[in-house]
């Protein structure tokens, strides 16, 4: 049957016949049926061809139902909230807005904002994180306002094709500065890091000689800057390592003492 998705006002759901897809935390699994589901519902009904399933979400997808960034921010500061909930919601936001790609800006946001192991150890902590978000997607923001106005000017004037596409205009604006390996990224605040690149970017910098995140000149045109980590193909870029998995899962679990020496693609 391959791969089917259902849409309605109260869940959204995908269904792909003969295994389980992966999941994020957040979503609730109908075992035995490879059914991925994510609900506001207190309870789901898919009904693909002639057969129905039926999933109940769990907690953690009924907090991340709401997708827009300004709500989860808005989850994230709510201290009537359990620190789960908050952390799922900050998570919803580093969805939004991950110009590193989620892995590297989710560890970015821990280092950055000092997320503990025991989150009630310092619960604001939650809170500088996403403050860092909404700053970043402030300045992305205004870019993309005054971008929509000059392509307005330029259609005016006859010109259909935009020069060169906006490096935010991809998931989560992950090709603003993507980082292949979760725990190779710049170390700067995360909005001054996109407003440098973003104005080397509207300077014609090329990518492929210069890092826009850094500044510096690409030795190793198609690779990984060997300071900063930004890689120049963006999303398509792939990470190899063979404890990849295992470090990401250190980095999810705010595990990060012993950080291990970043590894360059």
């Amino acid at each position: 049957m391959g791969v089917a998705s259902c849409f309605t006002a109260e869940c959204s759901a995908v269904l792909h016949s003969g295994r389980q897809l992966s999941m994020l935390p957040g979503w609730g699994v109908c075992a035995g049926q490879g059914f991925t589901v994510r609900a506001v519902s207190s309870c789901v009904v898919i009904r693909p061809g002639t057969e129905t399933w039926s999933c109940r979400p769990t907690e953690s997808a009924i907090i991340g139902s709401v997708t827009s960034f300004p709500a989860q921010a808005r989850r994230v500061r709510d201290s009537t909230l359990s620190p789960q909930r908050r952390l799922y919601a900050l998570r919803e936001c580093a969805l939004h807005c991950a110009p590193y790609g989620f892995r590297a800006t989710w560890h970015h946001l821990v280092v950055a904002a000092r997320i503990p192991r025991s989150l009630t150890d310092d619960l604001d902590a939650l809170v500088r994180a996403a403050d860092e978000l909404q700053r970043t997607r402030d300045v992305v923001l205004q870019r993309a306002q005054e971008y929509a106005a000059l392509r307005r000017r330029e259609k005016a004037t006859g010109r259909r094709v935009p020069r060169t596409p906006p490096p935010w205009n991809s998931w989560g604006w992950s090709r603003i500065a993507y980082c292949p390996d979760p725990e190779h990224h710049p170390t700067g605040p995360l909005a001054t890091v996109v407003q440098a690149v973003l104005d080397r970017h509207d300077a014609g910098i090329s990518v492929d000689r210069h890092c826009l995140a850094c500044g510096i000149e690409r030795r190793r045109p198609g690779l990984a800057c060997p300071t900063c980590g930004v890689h120049p193909d963006g999303p398509a870029a792939r990470w190899r390592a063979s404890s990849a998995e295992e470090r990401w899962q250190r980095v999810w679990r705010r595990e990060l003492d012993d950080r291990p020496t970043p590894l360059v693609p």
